[in-house]
């Protein structure tokens, strides 16, 4: 069965005249995926809405939740960057047979994303009060700002970590895992969330810690997946370590991702620190706005990290022909998406 399971996803990515059929196949638990991750802010949002607050208490601390969701997505960029060079690079090597070799980079890139993922961490958190004034946060929403934000940002580890396991089963075709376990975090987000503000009343700081919780949850599961599959790709503790050729490659390719998550988040972030002036009722109406607009975004996004695939394995078995065909394919689509 697991065989099969294997030989079905080379097939589609390799083989099946219907490549339309098979971008969509593959990308709809991506696109579930993405639509779940989008929703831990979303949940926090919700509950704290519905807190047993002052008007002015709960207007602050929307307005703090709204003043993270720019500056996570500009740290966040890395990460995402990570996976998608990961996808890049391995998807050839499994294209072209080097089984081996893909394990290698996908080794090194867990123990990348970890490093930069404490890196982040440790920038985030100590510098919550400067990101908060910096976005114009004051008074209560300034205090709740920086909670959440410190909160948050012990969960980058993890989520860097969680993002390359993403990255490693892309890249052979799997992109029903990394679902499975995403589900499972916002079921833990969502019952956390609701036990910690409305029945501890923890406020801020129990949404923070919820979904804190709900990240690092998934992570053993996910490591366990990558060491002792019989399914996948399957790593080996000589994997992990730091290779500085092999860095530079990863870099090169996630380097110019990260740069335009990064660039398109701070501009969100600059509109933020603007809106935030007329209000904390302004600014969350204006982030609530921002957040559902960017769920229209989740389609082409799955696509486009399933083509990715696609395209790399393609070319790494000498098919460039299907691997042009198949960027045609998925860009037709997201214009007809959008």
């Amino acid at each position: 069965m697991n065989n099969q399971t294997h030989s079905l996803r080379k097939y589609r990515i390799l083989e099946d005249k219907n490549i339309l059929k098979s971008l969509v196949l593959m990308a709809l638990p991506l696109f579930l995926s993405n639509i779940l991750k989008s929703l831990h802010d979303i949940v926090d949002s919700y509950f704290l809405a519905r807190m047993d607050a002052g008007e002015a208490v709960v207007a602050s601390t929307l307005a703090a939740v709204n003043i993270h969701w720019p500056i996570y997505n500009i740290f966040m960029a890395l990460g995402i960057g990570l996976g998608i060079a990961g996808v890049g690079i391995m998807s050839q090597y499994l294209g072209s047979g080097k089984d081996e070799l893909a394990r290698s980079y996908g080794g090194k890139l867990v123990t990348y994303a970890a490093i930069m993922g404490l890196l982040v961490n440790v920038l985030l958190f100590f510098g919550a009060p400067i990101i908060s004034t910096m976005m114009g946060a004051t008074g209560d929403t300034y205090d709740f700002s920086v909670t959440y934000f410190r909160y948050r940002s012990m969960e980058f580890t993890f989520v860097y970590i969680f993002l390359a396991y993403q990255a490693i089963r892309q890249a052979s075709g799997d992109t029903l895992s990394p679902v499975l376990l995403s589900v499972t975090a916002i079921i833990i987000n969502m019952f956390l969330t609701w036990y910690f503000i409305g029945y501890l009343d923890m406020g801020i700081a129990g949404a923070g810690l919820s979904t804190l919780v709900s990240q690092v949850v998934i992570v053993p599961f996910a490591i366990y997946n990558l060491f002792f599959t019989k399914k996948h790709t399957r790593l080996s503790q000589s994997d992990l370590g730091v290779d500085i050729p092999i860095l530079k490659e990863i870099s090169r390719f996630a380097m110019p991702s990260a740069a335009a998550h990064a660039f398109s988040a701070l501009g969100f972030a600059v509109i933020q620190s603007m809106i935030l002036s007329y209000g904390d009722v302004v600014s969350s109406g204006f982030a609530t706005g921002n957040r559902i607009s960017s769920l229209l975004l989740n389609p082409v996004m799955a696509i486009g990290a399933v083509v990715t695939a696609f395209i790399g394995q393609n070319i790494g078995n000498n098919n460039k022909e299907r691997a042009i065909k198949s960027y045609k394919i998925a860009r037709n689509l997201s214009f007809s998406i959008m």
